[in-house]
């Protein structure tokens, strides 16, 4: 982090990389703005030989460079303060800081009032110089890989750069673009000159710790060392969670997350990650969401210890009882009870769909890794229940990638659970997932295995879901399929389960519409809509049921009113940001428009589609049960369609 002191007339430049080395060469950029000299100080804030500098210490150093003799300079910290901006305040100097720790060691050495200004250099991010000096903060963010070409260019030979331009890159990415890092690769580099790049690529790649081989000889230019004088300014609970916070898997991660994990509770934690993230060992990229370079990370990691364990645990817990919360706001309970005899877990809470939906979104990767963490630590029950909770969230997002590639790890998973009505869940999701793979047999199987441990468990919700899933993801006679759907629905009336029954009549309301018998559809997509209409915790199913009644009025031939429930749907999905099933409809809803001999709305509708049809995949997922129209050909035609309408 670099800090720039300056008034609104003096030129916007700042330093972009940290150390003295680039401090002085931006200095000497600016020498002939400051006609009467530059004063640098290293304030040995982290430094691996010396303690840090004194304040008074440095003040004797300036002072003596400006001309004032030791034994004529106050003896205390204020007066030599004074003394100094008394001086500077006459004259046009430039003062570089460099090296700072905190704030108390640096401020007593500013300049006042007048034209002299100072550059500070600081692995701290400094508040007090923003809240009390008006300085400007410039966060300096590693290389990328031009940077990095450029960086090498700089210290190796010319032939070796042109020559290796992608070893360069692909070591500035193992380094994580950190110019430490890449100072001391360059430095073994040059040391070698007859040896290729590509060698110190292979030794950091292969390696499992590249950190440990990334070091020089010295205390200056080992990056562990180097770690290490941020992590010894650290509190003890900052350097405690800085170790816990490093077995999250990343890429990012949330405020929520980071309190479960270091059980501190939510004030302190924040206390914390401030502490953290004003140490430049972890940076806040948007508010409340937290990244580690990757090698501060692995530094990070050696620090944990016995712990280790422990806080994945944590993890688990919280995103498994977070999951068991978003599902809530679909109205539906926790596929399981969550454990709750993990102390100091603060799982999310959602006020809606929406937001649990946005949530996921944000965290899916995040999920998925700790599934497999999950499954690792022999936790199986809590990986069964992150996959099958997050199931709603992910039908908005992409359904078949972010499910499919669990349904052979929670076939192995449930092998390790004893509860009844958990196994009968997942049978149920992986035959699913095998039905809409094309995989019919298997997904046979495992909806037979799913009714049969329902029944016995003498669940028969379960049941209803069960012959729901069937209905609407085999290919199957018309008939067989309603008929399915209707025992759905009979099983929810005869148990009262609102949110099951509008679930389940929605469900017979597409099944009728896919047999060609509209009219029957309407009727069940209007009792579904007065359900959810009525039902709180039904929000999430509106835009579904609107656009199924849209389709099926479009079947029966009431085109205007098919185009404008279609519109109602259409901007309830945007709402929602439900990209797919906004993707889905508008193939019809485009088709309808132009019956209706309304072109232009047709054409919005047909590049909003385009818009939204960002691989032929995703697009193939909006085909109609059987249809295996690839996803490229349904592209083309909608292209098709839209050059006919100009």
């Amino acid at each position: 982090m670099v800090c720039v002191l300056e008034d609104e007339e003096v030129a916007d430049a700042v330093v972009h990389r940290p150390g003295p080395a680039d401090a002085l060469r931006y200095a000497a950029e600016l020498a002939y703005d400051y006609p009467d000299g530059q004063l640098y100080v290293n304030l040995r804030g982290f430094d691996a030989t010396a303690a840090s500098t004194d304040p008074l210490d440095a003040l004797g150093d300036m002072l003596e460079g400006l001309g004032v003799p030791w034994q004529g300079q106050p003896e205390s910290v204020d007066g030599r303060s004074g003394l100094l901006r008394s001086i500077l305040s006459q004259k046009q100097v430039l003062v570089v800081l460099d090296n700072v720790h905190d704030y108390r060691q640096v401020e007593p050495l500013l300049p006042g009032a007048g034209a002299s200004r100072a550059i500070i250099t600081s692995r701290n991010g400094l508040p007090g110089l923003v809240a009390f000096n008006h300085a400007r903060l410039v966060q300096l963010e590693p290389f990328d890989d031009d940077e990095v070409v450029e960086f090498f260019s700089h210290r190796l030979a010319t032939d070796k750069v042109a020559e290796d331009r992608d070893a360069m890159i692909r070591l500035g990415r193992v380094c994580a673009g950190l110019p430490l890092a890449l100072a001391i690769v360059a430095a073994r580099a040059a040391a070698n000159p007859n040896f290729p790049l590509d060698l110190l690529v292979r030794e950091f790649t292969l390696e499992r710790t590249p950190l440990e081989h990334l070091n020089a000889g010295s205390a200056d230019l080992d990056l562990g060392t180097v770690f290490s004088w941020s992590q010894r300014g650290l509190s003890e609970d900052a350097a405690r969670t800085f170790a816990l916070l490093s077995v999250h898997p990343g890429p990012e991660m949330s405020t929520a997350a980071a309190v479960s994990m270091s059980g501190l509770g939510p004030r302190r934690t924040r206390e914390v990650l401030t502490e953290l993230t004003l140490a430049s060992v972890l940076r806040e990229i948007r508010p409340g969401r937290f990244v580690f370079h990757d090698l501060v990370r692995e530094y990070a990691l050696s620090l944990l210890g016995d712990e280790a364990l422990d806080v994945s645990a944590r993890l688990v817990h919280h995103y498994a009882r977070s999951t068991g919360q978003a599902i809530l706001s679909f109205g539906q309970p926790p596929v399981a009870p969550a454990d709750e005899t993990v102390p100091g877990i603060v799982a999310e809470t959602f006020a809606s769909s929406r937001d649990a939906t946005h949530w996921y979104a944000e965290e899916r990767h995040v999920l998925h890794q700790v599934c497999r963490l999950a499954v690792s630590l022999g936790d199986h029950r809590s990986a069964l229940m992150l996959m099958l909770d997050w199931r709603p969230m992910s039908q908005a997002v992409n359904a078949r990638h972010d499910m499919l590639p669990f349904a052979e790890l929670a076939i192995k998973a449930v092998e390790h659970v004893d509860e009844p009505t958990l196994r009968a869940e997942c049978y149920r999701d992986v035959a699913s997932n095998f039905a809409r793979t094309g995989q019919h047999e298997r997904a046979r199987t495992y909806f037979d295995l799913a009714a049969t441990t329902f029944e016995q468990a003498g669940d028969r919700v379960g049941q209803a879901n069960v012959y729901r899933s069937m209905a609407v993801t085999l290919v199957m006679d018309p008939g067989e399929r309603v008929e399915l759907l209707r025992e759905s629905v009979a099983i929810a009336r005869r148990l009262d389960d609102q949110p099951i029954l509008a679930t389940a009549l929605h469900s017979l309301g597409l099944g009728l519409l896919w047999g060609g018998r509209f009219h029957e559809a309407l009727t069940a997509f209007a009792e579904s809509a007065t359900i959810t209409a009525a039902t709180p915790g039904l929000a999430y199913l509106e835009p579904h049921v609107v656009s199924g009644r849209s389709r099926a009025l479009a079947g029966a031939g009431r085109l205007t009113e098919s185009a404008d429930e279609a519109a109602r749907a259409l901007g309830l999905f945007r709402r929602e940001d439900e990209s797919v099933s906004e993707l889905r409809l508008l193939r019809s809803h485009g088709d309808v428009l132009t019956a209706l001999g309304r072109t232009r709305e047709a054409a919005d509708a047909w590049r909003r589609f385009l818009t939204l049809a960002r691989s032929p995949k995703l697009v193939q997922e909006t085909n109609a049960l059987g249809d295996d129209t690839d996803g490229s050909v349904t592209i083309d035609r909608v292209r098709a369609k839209l050059a006919a309408l100009q």
